[in-house]
């Protein structure tokens, strides 16, 4: 919804430039059109008829998107439209904005155009019942498709040509390492931004939303769901279900505790319950009171939002994790939050290919050990009550208690956004590096020290051939048995050859790395802190080598390579193999001699 008053936006203001009479230019337009805006300007000072206001700016969009906008000497922009992007794309100091900034005011029009003529389309159909909606829509095509000469086809045009130039521009980093030894130490934007800081962000978080959480939200109320370990079917597409209704996880049967303990406690039922009695007997609760717990609520859960974007690994974009779904919904099969073994994890479905690929793709992210348990016991005990006061406060607006029911952050009522998100993160930044980073300069801060100081040490490696011929064996492709048979975690993939293990490992990494408790651990929140935090005991030489890999990764790498060394052995003559063997293994028995010597003079 707020991406389609955004989108909105673009039309709303060449509407308005249509409207206005400029001293500084002419816009040559065809009498019909003249008139169609003489109509709009009518209906915008005397009716107040949203429908018919609607109607009249339809009227005027499909009047100068259906047809031929040719250039003349006196007007080579007759197109108004192009000369709005044109005008709009003039930025505070008279230049041209950059491509990069061009693309998605364009696009935005695209998706108005084609909206416009989706709504174009069933008017017509319902006006002549004889023509069917397929018929319509064919006989607009020409205007809302590209290779014809229209409003629709020079947007696509220049888009192509923003989107070349934007690829093709070269620009200088945002960020310059101060220490390239260690990485320990960046210039962002012209702000020092010190790796060892990143800490203090995190523990000013965890202390506002423990805080929040035990006074605001628990009341004062000594509340809590234990347990040691949980259960999820993570297959289980049902609508409605999560982990919270698994059958064996008892648990989380009490949705009541929160209110119980409110009712018994006598301080707390003055606040939040009426001395009157409804007219069916039942008691009332104090709606001002209950609007409060909700305002603390969406406070809580902006801090929390704002914990898991800034330590699941690598953040994810403001869209993808704010609209995280706990329970599986209608609208599409799965949802956002799993327990995947000793792990709590997100899983972000949305992405900017998403609309390229016309698919989703799965990336997981482990929560850390404060975030994991806040938010099982978020679920368990407050979600219940916020349900119960969104449906007293909001009784006539289903749409904010669907929010409470389905969604894993939720602010009064409604879904943060990247912008409200943006602000707990500058705030807390701002307190900890020094520098309020938003969720893009986040992006490229988190990212930049992760790839420096915790990358991944290798990927899986490409099967071989002998599982292709197994899966032939059965019958199907290779791809539909990865698709369909015997699916397991191993088989939860964003590409073909990455593990789901590795990326919530990808996420504890970056945890560590932060020093605060990884996730995977089904610890308290308060054993959980920051404070609490140990560092991984060190592996021992011979378990480890000096490339940071195990033997048993060593083992792993040499069982898929001879293979390769058999093939390469096939293939040459032995004097060959000899020649391409020997100086390598001179060089190893020379590096093993000269370690021996310096240890026996030591």
């Amino acid at each position: 919804m707020d991406t389609l008053k955004q989108y909105s936006g673009k039309v709303v203001r060449l509407a308005a430039m249509l409207l206005r009479q400029s001293d500084h230019y002419s816009l040559s337009l065809p009498q019909d059109i003249v008139g169609l805006l003489r109509k709009l300007q009518e209906i915008l000072l005397t009716s107040n008829t949203t429908n018919t206001l609607g109607h009249a700016i339809h009227k005027v969009l499909i009047a100068i998107w259906t047809r031929e906008w040719l250039p003349t000497e006196k007007d080579p922009i007759s197109d108004p439209t192009i000369r709005f992007l044109a005008l709009s794309s003039i930025d505070a100091h008279g230049g041209f904005q950059e491509a990069k900034e061009i693309t998605n005011p364009i696009a935005a029009l695209e998706y108005c155009m084609r909206l416009t003529f989706l709504v174009e389309i069933h008017s017509q159909s319902k006006k002549h019942k004889k023509n069917s909606q397929a018929t319509v829509a064919k006989e607009l095509s020409r205007w809302y498709i590209e290779k014809f000469e229209s409003t629709f086809n020079s947007l696509r045009t220049l888009q192509h040509r923003a989107t070349a130039i934007a690829y093709a521009t070269p620009s200088l980093p945002r960020l310059w390492w101060v220490d390239p030894d260690t990485f320990h130490t960046m210039m962002y934007e012209g702000n020092k931004i010190i790796f060892d800081d990143v800490s203090k962000v995190f523990n000013k978080m965890e202390d506002d939303l423990i805080s929040t959480w035990e006074q605001h939200i628990l009341l004062g109320l000594k509340l809590r769901v234990d347990y040691d370990e949980l259960y999820d079917d993570i297959s289980n597409t049902t609508v409605g279900y999560s982990f919270l209704n698994h059958s064996q996880n008892q648990c989380f049967t009490n949705r009541d505790r929160l209110v119980t303990a409110i009712i018994n406690d006598p301080e707390l039922s003055k606040q939040f319950l009426c001395d009157q009695i409804g007219p069916d007997g039942a008691v009332l609760w104090n709606v001002l009171r209950l609007r409060s717990w909700l305002a603390s609520y969406a406070e809580f859960a902006g801090i929390l939002m704002a914990r898991v974007e800034m330590t699941a690994g690598s953040p994810a974009r403001g869209t993808e994790v704010a609209c995280l779904e706990y329970r599986n919904t209608p609208a599409r099969q799965g949802r956002g939050l799993y327990v995947m073994g000793k792990y709590l994890a997100t899983l972000c479905r949305y992405h900017k290919s998403q609309n390229n690929t016309m698919q989703d793709k799965l990336i997981p992210h482990a929560l850390d050990g404060l975030c994991s348990d806040l938010i099982v016991q978020d679920l368990a005990i407050a979600r219940p009550f916020a349900e119960l006061a969104s449906y007293i406060c909001f009784p006539n607006k289903p749409e904010v208690q669907a929010c409470y029911r389905t969604f894993l952050f939720v602010r009064k009522g409604e879904l943060f956004d990247t912008i409200k998100l943006s602000s707990y993160l500058k705030h807390y930044t701002e307190h900890g590096l020094g520098y309020g980073a938003g969720v893009n300069s986040w992006r490229h801060i988190s990212i930049a020290f992760r790839r420096q100081l915790c990358p991944r040490i290798f990927n899986m490696m490409e099967k071989n051939e002998n599982e292709v011929v197994a899966a032939l064996q059965a019958g199907h492709s290779l791809q539909t048995e990865r698709r369909v048979y015997g699916l397991s975690d191993e088989s939860m993939l964003v590409e073909s050859h990455i593990h789901l293990q590795h990326f919530l490992e990808a996420s504890t990494d970056w945890q560590k790395l932060c020093r605060i408790v990884p996730g995977g651990q089904m610890l308290p929140y308060n054993q959980a802190r920051g404070v609490d935090y140990r560092d991984p005991p060190k592996k021992s030489n011979a378990d480890q080598t000096h490339a940071g890999l195990t033997n048993a990764d060593l083992d792993h790498i040499a069982d898929n390579l001879k293979p390769a060394i058999a093939s390469m052995v096939l293939s040459l003559n032995a004097d060959k193999f000899i020649a391409q063997i020997g100086p390598l293994l001179d060089d190893m028995i020379s590096t093993s001699i000269s370690k021996a010597l310096s240890e026996c003079s030591c």
